[in-house]
């Protein structure tokens, strides 16, 4: 009798054995960042407008993998569509907006610019239907660009640190220490060189807040090697 309820529980000791090898595969078939190698298409719906736009396609995987800079003549055959669907809804220049979203993601992408952008633009188009009621509207994909889950939560680079969301709440009571002046500092040294207007200065210390000259350095050599070697 043993050995009869020994073998009929063997398929649940092979369940048990294989079930955290299944955990692990389900879990490596959800998109997140940072390190999936997959893509995540971002959209919102700018205010006052019902019409969903781009923010962006990110690798998950890295950020900002090459030095080439943006170059808008390159996207002259699309600018209509980029106009009308990759508008900044930030207060950038749709210039600025397009630079950043190709110096930081699309340089991961291992495209061209113009198919970088082609790419970003048809998925927006097939992916409409998969968008709810909500203003913002997120879709992911494998690297074939086969649908996938997105992760429920994303250790995602956020629009501001804490730190810079520690200073707002300062600046809102009226108190800033130091390193909240500093990050104000930041923005203002960054705009002292030619070619780099607020918005982009705001961008780049909300992304990467610095607390001193050679940091901003830093963080411009990353988007720009050129307007920091000016800077030097």
């Amino acid at each position: 009798s043993s050995f009869i309820v020994v073998c009929a529980m063997a398929p649940l000791w092979a369940w048990l054995a294989l079930s955290p090898a299944l955990a692990s595969s389900n879990q490596q078939e959800v998109c997140k960042y940072p390190g999936g190698r997959c893509y995540q298409l971002d959209m919102q719906r700018c205010k006052g407008s019902e019409t969903y736009t781009l923010h962006g396609l990110w690798p998950e995987w890295s950020e900002f993998c090459s030095h080439e800079e943006f170059d808008a003549e390159k996207l002259d055959s699309i600018r209509p569509q980029l106009e009308q669907y990759w508008p900044s809804c930030f207060g950038w220049e749709d210039e600025e907006f397009w630079a950043h979203e190709w110096q930081r993601h699309g340089t991961c992408s291992g495209y061209s610019q113009l198919d970088y952008f082609s790419k970003a633009l048809a998925l927006r188009n097939a992916s409409l239907a998969e968008c709810g009621r909500s203003d913002l509207c997120r879709v992911c994909f494998t690297t074939e660009f086969k649908p996938m889950p997105c992760a429920k939560t994303h250790a995602r680079r956020p629009s501001r640190s804490r730190k810079s969301t520690h200073c707002a709440q300062q600046k809102r009571t009226g108190r800033c220490e130091p390193e909240c002046d500093a990050n104000r500092g930041s923005a203002a040294q960054l705009m002292k060189i030619k070619g780099i207007g607020k918005p982009t200065a705001q961008a780049i210390v909300k992304s990467r807040p610095f607390h001193d000259e050679e940091g901003v350095l830093e963080a411009l050599r990353r988007v720009n090697p050129q307007m920091a070697s000016n800077a030097e």
